[in-house]
């Protein structure tokens, strides 16, 4: 009987043990979707600056060109 009683909390170790793991990983994976979503949000910040500034040069070169027409 105790040598189930050990094998039991044995076992009952073991798997607190795995849980222990399992949070451990779950907190790396939520940080570094974290990190990864930060990451993407300044792409998109820059690509949306990009294409502003590729707009901004677009209405130069027009401006350019209808002075140069005059």
């Amino acid at each position: 009987m105790d040598e189930e009683k050990e094998q039991i909390l044995k076992e009952i170790e073991a798997k607190t043990e795995e849980i222990k793991r399992l949070i451990m990983r779950m907190q790396i994976f939520t940080e570094i979707i974290s990190h990864l979503r930060s990451r993407v949000s300044r792409a998109e910040t820059r690509k949306r600056e990009i294409h502003n500034e590729i707009l901004d040069l677009r209405d130069r070169v027009i401006a350019w060109e209808q002075t140069k027409m005059k």
